[in-house]
């Protein structure tokens, strides 16, 4: 491998945007491609002169005065300032799930100058605002708030996604929502308000990274009628909406700010959202296990020279364990999705034996399937290898 990738300097070998991928470029297409994506003069600034010491002293003159006014112990003041640091690096990851292949650029921020402050800001906001309640954490919160809505008629599954999510936050909307929650902030922070915003300013006006040796700046009411559910994952959204409002809805969000935009998708029985396959039947929800098309199959091999732990961790993980089988699917999909973990596992080299021996380990799906049927009039035992189950 070191051998052929020093013959053929020109291939650069990367991962896929999602999934388990391994994708090989031409160089130059490469650079040309986020270069192209980089001239986008809407949100990318070309700059002349290296910003880390202007950076470096605005941060060196915060943390002075923080210092001074015994805002911070010694101790954090010293965690905060970071001399040496990187300005941030971009890099692209190919999105191969879409057509034309395109990238999306990555922001590496390790090691900078303002990594820490960054870092020590989104742990006090994270830590004192409470969450909204459309928030969901993970798939099986998702199945578990929505397993006994009903849907009248008229309605569409929707989901939302906004363009360039994290290249189009408006700053002045980002301070404005934290000084409206300040009242949560100053619970954790010995910080005055006007301090805290004044470092937050100084992270999102500081949004510097280099390419190829070149320096560039990112520059970053309410519906009056029954919405039977909206759920938000970080950027991807899910809800349901009457079908005579769908268009006036996107068309409102879209009003709300220029640098933030929508693309709407709607599906009157079934949608993908996380890992879960939402159906609409009978006005009721179902659900199933979703792969996405990225999926690749690939895992660490059975053969290889790993720990026998970590090749156990790997089919509790894809959910050989039972939760992702069967605690978010209807049963009458838990038969499908056992197999295709078993599927997996056997092309990954792992025996049949062992890959049953960690499904049932503890008998915890004979445990899960009982707690399940004890809800459901079905009984998805039969859906199992019996002396798998016993």
């Amino acid at each position: 491998t070191k051998q052929f990738l020093k013959d053929n300097s020109n291939i650069i070998f990367t991962k896929a945007d999602k999934g388990n991928l391994t994708v090989a470029l031409d160089k130059n297409i490469y650079i040309e491609k986020v270069k192209t994506m980089l001239d986008d003069e809407d949100t990318y600034m070309k700059i002349l002169k290296d910003p880390t010491s202007k950076i470096n002293n605005n941060l060196k003159q915060l943390l002075a005065g923080w210092k001074k006014q015994n805002y911070v112990l010694e101790l954090i003041y010293k965690q905060l300032y970071y001399s040496d640091g990187n300005i941030p690096r971009a890099y692209a990851l190919p999105k191969v799930h879409k057509l034309n292949c395109p990238f999306r650029i990555i922001i590496f921020s390790l090691d900078s100058t303002l990594y820490n402050l960054a870092a020590f800001l989104h742990r006090l906001i994270v830590k004192s605002i409470p969450k909204a309640a459309s928030n969901i954490e993970n798939s099986f919160e998702l199945v578990k708030n929505l397993k006994n809505i009903k849907i009248d008629n008229g309605f569409s599954l929707v989901s939302l996604d906004v363009i360039s999510l994290y290249t189009n936050i408006p700053t002045d909307l980002v301070i404005d929502a934290l000084s409206n929650r300040w009242d949560f902030i100053c619970k954790n922070c010995n910080l005055p308000k006007n301090e805290f915003i004044k470092a937050v300013r100084l992270v999102l006006d500081s949004t510097f990274f280099t390419f190829d040796n070149q320096f560039e700046n990112c520059v970053l009411s309410n519906i009056q009628y029954h919405i039977p559910f909206y759920y938000r994952y970080v950027d991807d959204i899910v809800l349901c909406l009457p079908n005579s409002k769908i268009d006036s809805i996107l068309k409102k969000l879209n009003s709300f700010h220029p640098k933030l935009q929508f693309t709407l998708e709607v599906v009157s029985n079934s949608i993908n959202f996380l890992d879960t396959t939402i159906i609409l039947k009978n006005n009721s929800l179902m659900f199933d296990w979703y792969q996405k098309p990225t999926f690749s199959g690939r895992f660490l091999n059975f053969l290889s020279q790993h720990p026998i732990l970590q090749k156990k961790g790997i089919i509790f993980n894809l959910g050989g364990g039972g939760d992702k089988v069967f605690y978010i699917s209807h049963p009458q999909f838990h038969k499908k999705n056992l197999e295709f973990v078993v599927r997996i596992f056997l092309e990954n080299d792992y025996p049949l034996n062992f890959i049953f021996d960690n499904i049932n380990e503890k008998k915890r799906v004979k445990t899960l399937i009982n707690k399940l049927n004890s809800c459901s009039s079905k009984k998805t035992n039969n859906n199992l290898p019996k002396e798998r189950v016993k």
